[in-house]
């Protein structure tokens, strides 16, 4: 457990930064659980404290990147690609959610 109250579980690099499986639990109540690259996630699940959670991959600024779904807390969901956090428009969300961010305005369910 560090000072700040997260604790992380799992594998680490000659320079001592997170590397290969392990899980990062904060003291706010989320977590990251995956894969590890110098540091930084890159493919696994991320719970928010509020309940919501994505699973997919991250790019190094730690961002939603790639192929991901979003899952909302009551079970809604988008899933598809993608970039710097945002969902991009050519793979459709199963339910349209404007809470997150698009490259494009939805107006319906694709």
């Amino acid at each position: 457990r560090y000072s700040d109250g997260d604790r992380y579980e799992g594998e680490f690099n000659e320079n001592f930064k997170y590397n290969g499986h392990g899980i990062l639990e904060s003291k706010s109540g989320g977590y990251f659980k995956g894969i590890w690259m110098n540091g930084k996630p890159v493919n696994g699940i991320s719970l928010n404290p509020d309940g919501s959670k994505y699973e997919g991959e991250f790019n190094e600024d730690g961002n939603y990147n790639g192929r991901g779904t979003y899952y909302y807390k009551d079970g809604r969901k988008l899933e598809g690609f993608w970039k710097n956090g945002r969902q991009l428009c050519q793979n459709c969300a199963t339910t349209y959610a404007p809470e997150l961010e698009t490259d494009c305005d939805f107006k319906e369910e694709c």
